[in-house]
């Protein structure tokens, strides 16, 4: 998996205050954390790669902690 690019803002709020928007395609794998209102963006990520897998879902996973708090929303899109 190459990175090809991660913002994140300096400010942050509760996890619990936050949405997680997750994008998994064929070649791709990307999330978004923003405030409860979509006003504000916290971090976005963004992955390629030959093949997005179980084994690289786990490593991405294990790589950002954030995934495993606990948001306000959840919201995944598989293509």
């Amino acid at each position: 998996m190459k990175q090809v690019y991660q913002i994140d803002s300096e400010r942050n709020i509760e996890s619990t205050q936050q949405i997680l928007s997750i994008r998994i395609g064929e070649r791709h794998f990307g999330f978004a954390i923003t405030s409860a209102d979509a006003g504000e963006l916290f971090k976005l990520t963004w992955y390629t790669g030959t093949e997005i897998d179980e084994p690289a879902l786990k490593e991405l996973y294990d790589k950002h902690p954030e995934l495993k708090q606990p948001h306000r929303h959840v919201f995944i899109k598989f293509l």
